[in-house]
């Protein structure tokens, strides 16, 4: 413990003067990644490998094959599929970017006189900053005032304990105030604090989960392309070594065809529009990569105040001990007490709030608390809080605290152990007060003085309730439906707490406290079976996050205060409370971070997340579903009825999977297909979004398609249509299919079957999709720039029909499957 010290006095930097160091400095922000500029975008889409099989493709044709309008088609196509990707994610960029101003740090200044909060980039050198316990420290501060200051530079350091600091001492940009508080004078900023040196040494932010699989999804099917356009090259010339163009074509064609190109672009603006979602409605994603991850959460840790109850305490009881008069109980509960008052009413940490408000509703006149010499700030692991004032009477020593941290520390007072049972087994949160005295003129020695130190006499107990928020009960059968395990971890008294699970709904058959676990055997198995954690202290926390992990599970755990960041950056998912009682400290180091401090929030951005990743599902299946379907068709119509050469050319595929795939893809990335997605059940830890069963199935569903279009292909070579009516026939077939296929890919089993009629921009996508292809048929530019002739009755009626047959054999195999139980 330490009283205040000061160094000197000032009023901070005026309002002019800050400006004009503001616009000389410039915002004390730390160099981050700069983004790419457009035209750098634009060039890093061209070095994807699925891209650069499109522009060796082009460029062959132009080259060696002397096919100018179709290597030109294929190189128009490729800059513009590269112009849309850069745009969309330079949108998801940027709504990142908005999502995480709106969680950027604040800091406290004085100028002028006039203590104001604004954001941090704002400080400039000379700001006087206030700094307390829960802060990250906003920049490089020389310290000018302390009350018992101690600083966490972990980040920096490495050093796990706090740094307690001294006068003319610097408490460094980034580091976070885990005791006392004080005041400082800014002395660097930006890129010139200590913080901001470090990151100017970084490299480049790692890719996300998500981006790798996607990566390793795009060079899995770059190289199939190249292996099966190679190994077709190869066939064709050897068996004809004089048909080397068409075996070239040939390639080439198979390589446009098994290039999904759309994907990368769908699923970054699928997660950024998840992300706006998802902050409409109070959460905000501070990283892309977690909107998705949420919705494979299986376990979330929850603290209990604030979150499953209102957060607004109150006194509902108070016993004094033995020979204590009840104003003297009140008395203590003002002293030991940070709670401020402002015009509108108490302001400072909920407990401290609710004591005050009860001393002044209890006692008959305003007390007489004397002067406050120094204190000992509230800590998870001591679990109390302490002050020294002086008064008339000498040095009064004030505690406040859990009742097994306070009651070792006094004298034995007969009858409270049977009152405080009665409080926690009501669910009552229980404080011990307790005081000690010295003499008149006596004043402890800050350096040597500890709580231990002093004489106490216990004065009583206060029991606090923090009543359920009326959805809580709801909020965790949604949870519990969506067959995601709720631990609650808490420091209230395991009694309390196992009250608060059962009002809840959470299980409550293995409540563990802090010290139990640390004394057990096997402790990762105690808190992986744990159902309440009680007496919580931030190490346990760190524990359970990473207990749960090595299990197997998906954690979020959920947290507001500057010892809960450890398990909030640990956790899959950190989601910081942002509200009243938020830290920035946890709101950095959280993925997610919920304003309204509402457990329905995070169950509404589960919610999101699940829908996302079954979107993103949604998109892989009917892309690479469509890119079988054609390499199969080009691969099975040489082989069947080789006079026509190439079946599908290389321009028309590109055209498909450009123009025909590409705008109900998009659609289905923001889709909202019925069903609500928390009854489908979390996805495990490590499952991959393409494993090699799913790729089978999806194989083999592109197999059944490209079946039926062969079949089409077939029957107008019997009808003896030529070369170019048979690749107008196919092309016709293969966009009518999978303008169908969008609805059965949708619905999983059965097409239209999933209130498909409410999908207003999945059908407006489709019917302007569906006007494209008849322009290409009927404006004469169009055709010929494709290649494409007209069409007769008989040559639509073939392949509408072929394409309804594709359907059909596409879901009723997908139907019988899932009746028999198998995978898709």
């Amino acid at each position: 413990m330490s009283g205040t010290v000061l160094r000197e006095k000032t009023l901070g930097l005026s309002e002019a003067e800050a400006a004009a160091r503001l616009l000389r400095d410039g915002p004390n922000e730390v160099a981050e990644e700069r983004a790419p500029r457009p035209l750098a975008r634009f060039l890093l889409q061209l070095t994807a490998p699925l891209t650069a099989i499109l522009l060796v493709a082009g460029v062959l044709s132009m080259t060696v094959l002397g096919q100018v309008v179709e290597g030109i088609g294929i190189l128009v196509i490729v800059v513009l599929n590269g112009v849309l990707a850069a745009v969309e994610e330079a949108r998801a960029d940027r709504a990142i970017t908005a999502l995480r101003d709106l969680t950027a740090p604040t800091a406290t200044v004085e100028r002028d006189g006039r203590i104001r909060r604004l954001p941090a980039a704002e400080l400039v050198v000379g700001d006087l900053v206030m700094l307390r316990a829960g802060d990250a420290v906003p920049a490089d501060v020389r310290l000018v005032e302390l009350s018992s200051l101690a600083v966490d530079e972990a980040m920096l350091t490495g050093e796990s304990l706090p740094a307690e600091k001294d006068l003319d001492e610097t408490a460094f940009a980034g580091t976070v105030v885990v005791r006392g508080g004080g005041r400082g004078v800014v002395v660097a900023v930006g890129g010139q604090s200590a913080v901001g040196r470090l990151a100017a040494s970084l490299g480049r932010s790692p890719r996300t989960p998500l981006q790798r699989e996607l990566g390793d999804v795009a060079r899995k099917l770059g190289l199939a392309a190249a292996l099966i356009g190679l190994a077709l090259v190869a066939a064709l010339w050897w068996n004809d070594p004089g048909a080397w163009q068409l075996a070239l074509l040939a390639g080439v064609a198979i390589a446009v065809a098994a290039v999904p190109e759309g994907l990368p672009a769908v699923v970054t603006g699928a997660l950024a529009l998840g992300a706006h979602r998802m902050a409409r409605r109070g959460a905000i994603a501070r990283r892309l990569e977690s909107v998705e991850t949420l919705g494979s959460t299986s376990v979330l840790c929850t603290d209990k105040t604030g979150t499953l109850t209102t957060g607004k305490l109150a006194v509902v009881a108070a016993e004094p001990a033995p020979g204590v008069l009840p104003d003297e109980l009140w008395l203590a509960a003002a002293r030991a007490n940070e709670a401020d008052r402002t015009p509108s009413g108490w302001t400072g940490d909920p407990v401290d709030v609710a004591l005050k408000e009860g001393a002044h509703r209890t006692l008959d006149r305003e007390p007489v608390l004397g002067d406050l010499l120094g204190t000992e700030p509230f800590d998870a692991s001591t679990r109390r809080m302490a002050a020294v004032h002086r008064t008339a009477d000498g040095t009064v020593l004030t505690v406040k605290g859990a009742p097994e941290a306070v009651l070792p520390l006094c004298a034995p007072a007969p009858g409270l152990s049977a009152e405080i049972d009665r409080m926690t087994g009501a669910g009552l949160r229980v404080l011990v007060l307790a005081e000690g005295h010295s003499a008149v003129g006596f004043e402890p020695d800050w350096q040597r003085f500890t709580v231990e130190s002093f004489p106490l006499r216990t004065l009583g107990v206060i029991g606090l309730a923090d009543p359920l928020r009326e959805s809580a009960v709801g909020t965790i059968a949604e949870l519990r439906r969506a067959g995601i395990r709720v631990v609650l971890v808490t420091g209230d008294h395991p009694e309390t707490a196992a009250v608060i699970a059962g009002q809840a709904g959470i299980d409550r058959d293995r409540v563990v406290t802090g010290a139990e676990l640390a004394g057990h055997t096997d402790r990762a198995a105690a808190l992986v079976e744990a159902d309440v954690v009680a007496r919580v202290d931030p190490e346990t926390k760190l524990a359970l996050v990473e207990a749960h992990r090595a299990a197997g599970a998906v954690v979020a755990m959920t947290g507001d205060g500057v010892n809960d960041a450890p398990a909030l950056r640990t956790a899959h998912v950190g989601v910081a409370l942002a509200g009243s009682g938020g830290t920035d400290v946890a709101r950095q180091a959280a993925a997610l971070v919920v304003t309204d401090d509402d457990l329905r929030t995070v169950v509404d951005a589960v919610r999101e997340g699940r829908r996302i990743y079954r979107n993103i599902r949604t998109v892989v299946s009917y892309l690479i579903t469509a890119n079988v379907k054609l390499v199969a068709t080009v691969l099975a119509m040489m082989a069947l009825v080789p006079a026509v050469g190439v079946p599908l050319l290389p321009v028309q595929i590109l055209w498909l999977n450009f123009m025909t795939e590409g705008p109900p893809a998009v659609a289905l990335g923001v889709d909202r297909a019925p069903g609500d997605p928390l009854a489908d059940p979390p996805r495990r830890a490590g499952e991959r979004l393409l494993s090699a069963r799913r790729l089978l199935a999806l194989v083999m569903g592109g197999l059944k398609v490209a079946a039926a279009m062969v079949a089409v292909g077939l029957v107008a070579a019997w009808w003896g249509f030529s070369a170019e009516e048979i690749r107008t026939e196919l092309l016709v077939t293969s966009a009518i299919t999978q303008l169908l296929l969008v609805f059965a890919v949708r619905a999983h089993r059965w097409p239209f079957e999933r209130g498909w009629t409410r999908n207003h921009a999945l059908l407006l996508t489709v019917a302007g999709t569906a006007l494209l292809q008849v322009l290409v048929l009927t404006v004469p530019v169009l055709r010929d720039a494709l290649g494409l002739v007209p069409m007769g009755r008989d040559g639509i009626a073939l392949a509408v029909g072929g394409a309804v047959t594709a359907l059909l054999l596409y879901s009723v195999s997908n139907r019988l499957a899932a009746h028999w139980g198998w995978s898709r």
